[in-house]
This record gives C-alpha cells, sequence and structure tokens, in this order.
C-alpha cells in the first residue's frame, strides 16, 4: 500500500483534508503527510515513508495499542510522537486491511471536534427527542400530501438532523438536507419569538417557547458549523 493510498483511506471520513506542514514539496518520497480534521484542524493520522516503507503513524487508547503491539510485527510505538498515545503502522506488514481502516477510523474519533457537554445540550435533546415523538404521532392523522402533513415531514426532517449532530451521529446529511433544516428551524424561530411577546413571563407556555426556541437556535448554529466545515 502507498503513501497516496493510506492518504486516500483518510479522505473518505467526511469532514478533513491533507495537510503538510513540514514540506513545500508535498509529492516528495519524504514528505510527512498530516491528516487533519477541518473543525478543529487536529492531526488524526501522520503518513510518511521510512526506509522505503509507508508508515501512519494513528492514535489509540495505550492500552489497546500496547495488546496491538505485542500481537502485530507491523504496529509499533510511534516514530517521532508520544509514544504512549501513538502507534507506527506499517500497512506493508502483517495488518489484514479491515484492521487498517478500523485502527484509523479509531484515531478519527478520538482526534474529532466534541460538542461540548452540558445542561443547554442535554437540554435541547430532551426539546428535539419530545418533539419527535409529537411529530410521529401527529403525522399518523394527517392525510398524505396534505399541506399539514408536509409542515410535519419538514419538521421531522430538521429535527432528526438536529438530534444527528448533536449526538454526533455518524449518519452524514447532504448540503440540501441541510440547507432545508435550516430554512425550517428559522420558521420555527420565528413563531417562538411571536409566541413569548403573547404570553407572561414566567408563564408555562412562555417558559416551553423559550425552551424550543434555544434548542432552535442551537440546531441551527451546529448546521452552519456542519456545512461551513464542507467547503
Amino acid at each position: 500500500m502507498t503513501k497516496r493510498e493510506l492518504i486516500n483511506i483518510c479522505l473518505e471520513f467526511p469532514y478533513v483534508y491533507e495537510d503538510y506542514p513540514f514540506d513545500l514539496l508535498t509529492e516528495t518520497p519524504d514528505a510527512w503527510t498530516v491528516m487533519r480534521h477541518k473543525g478543529n484542524r487536529k492531526g488524526f493520522a501522520h503518513i510518511f515513508d521510512r526506509d522505503g516503507r509507508p508508515v501512519i503513524n494513528l492514535k489509540l487508547p495505550p492500552c489497546e495499542g500496547d495488546l496491538f503491539r505485542q500481537v502485530f510485527e507491523g504496529i509499533k510505538p510511534a516514530y517521532h510522537m508520544n509514544k504512549e498515545h501513538w502507534n507506527s503502522v506499517y500497512p506493508d506488514g502483517d495488518i489484514p486491511p479491515e484492521l487498517l481502516r478500523g485502527l484509523i477510523e479509531k484515531s478519527y474519533e478520538l482526534t474529532k471536534p466534541r460538542l461540548k457537554e452540558g445542561p443547554e445540550t442535554a437540554e435541547a435533546l430532551r426539546v428535539f427527542k419530545s418533539s419527535i415523538a409529537k411529530c410521529e404521532k401527529a403525522r399518523t392523522k394527517l392525510k398524505e400530501g396534505s399541506p399539514q402533513r408536509k409542515w410535519v415531514d419538514r419538521q421531522l426532517e430538521a429535527f432528526y438532523i438536529a438530534v444527528a449532530l448533536i449526538e454526533k451521529l455518524p449518519k452524514q446529511y447532504v448540503k440540501s438536507e441541510q440547507e432545508a433544516a435550516r430554512g425550517t428551524l428559522k420558521l420555527l424561530i420565528e413563531k417562538c419569538e411571536k409566541l413569548q411577546g403573547k404570553f407572561v413571563e414566567l408563564s408555562p407556555q412562555r417558559t416551553l417557547a423559550g425552551r424550543r426556541l434555544k434548542a432552535f437556535e442551537m440546531a441551527v448554529a451546529l448546521i452552519n458549523a456542519a456545512i461551513l466545515l464542507e467547503l
């Protein structure tokens, strides 16, 4: 397996790019390629040639790295990197292709951007999951193809995309779906803002509208970031 083949495997993961921080000429044999996340610029794979052999440095939990080093000749403490957390993998050795991809995915997951966990995130998830349940129930009572059913389906799609982004689920939505969801959420934000103006402070209705408003605004921000990372 060549360096370019390793790079191409890494490029199959979403929101990543190849970088050459140490080399002006990217195609020279000794060029060091860093595969990075677009969201946080962290490297998840370092690809280079050593002694005429392609090598990929990958991050693993220390206990897993130790185990793999004992089992496979082609996995060693990382060259030129932290040897507790990083491992040099030689694809031309005794590493099965499916294991190689699994190790790359593990390193990708360990280094990818994380949504800050907190009360607001948990609250947004509750709002969306509750809204999904209500929409699922409502759509069964509406005639297929009716404007009401179409509107409910639009909301459902937006809510599912929001939950996927908040929970960092592996399913990826295309840009057009994300943009449609953003448009739906912006309409819902306008409705919530109008509802807040109709009810007195601290009333249950105003509190509910406020909860939904925060959740919808968070989802729009996440969709904006997801679309930006695709550029």
